[in-house]
């Protein structure tokens, strides 16, 4: 597809919670 990966936050890894997991930006296929 052409797409880049969105780079990894290490503070968001497995933190517990929603950040890290649901708000990375998408892409439209």
């Amino acid at each position: 597809m052409g797409v880049g990966l969105n780079t990894p936050d290490p503070h968001t890894c497995y933190g517990g919670g929603a950040a890290g997991y649901t708000d990375y930006p998408t892409h439209a296929a």
